[in-house]
């Protein structure tokens, strides 16, 4: 008898802690994750050198909002109902056609120079703060991203402006 996997009309959601490797790392990893609010873990501890690290983003500056330099950033990932489909469209803040739009923002990263890679957000454009932020612990940090002219194309894109972006689902 094989198994058989139902797709169910289910909202799933995590609301967590945004986190990631230190800006300053040569070896931190090139993702952002979410933390779950609520860890399960097995309480095992290790020590050594041969390691890597996990640390809370932080907003970096007060481009995302009045105030918002150096709070510590919240995430959420969500299944929506209304589709199956989901992408980050940068560039937009509106959906194409035939598509839901679940939030806006602006695209956010690590900093151009330096040593941790990230890979592009979508930071919400009403970004929320996590209890007890604005204390510059730093660790991985959002920075805004804006477009640069040269091989990208201006026009149609405006050189330095803040990079816009959307997540549909369908």
């Amino acid at each position: 008898m094989a198994l058989q996997l139902l797709e169910l009309p289910i909202q799933v959601s995590l609301k967590g802690y945004a986190a990631g490797g230190w800006w300053d790392n040569t070896g931190a990893p090139s993702n952002y994750l979410c933390l779950p609010e609520h860890p399960a873990s097995s309480g095992k501890t290790y020590s050594s050198s041969y390691v890597n690290y996990i640390y809370g983003v932080e907003y970096e500056t007060d481009f995302w909002k009045v105030h918002s330099h150096d709070e510590d950033a919240p995430c959420a990932v969500c299944a929506s109902l209304s589709g199956s489909k989901m992408m980050m469209i940068p560039g937009r803040n509106k959906c194409y056609s035939g598509w839901t739009m679940q939030y806006h923002g602006y695209l956010g990263a690590s900093r151009y120079n330096h040593k941790q890679n990230t890979e592009y957000v979508c930071v919400d454009h009403d970004p929320d703060f996590l209890n007890g932020g604005e204390r510059q612990t730093d660790g991985a940090l959002f920075y805004p991203v804006l477009f640069q002219c040269g091989a990208l194309q201006c026009p149609p894109y405006v050189n330095n402006q803040a990079v816009d972006c959307v997540v549909c689902t369908k």
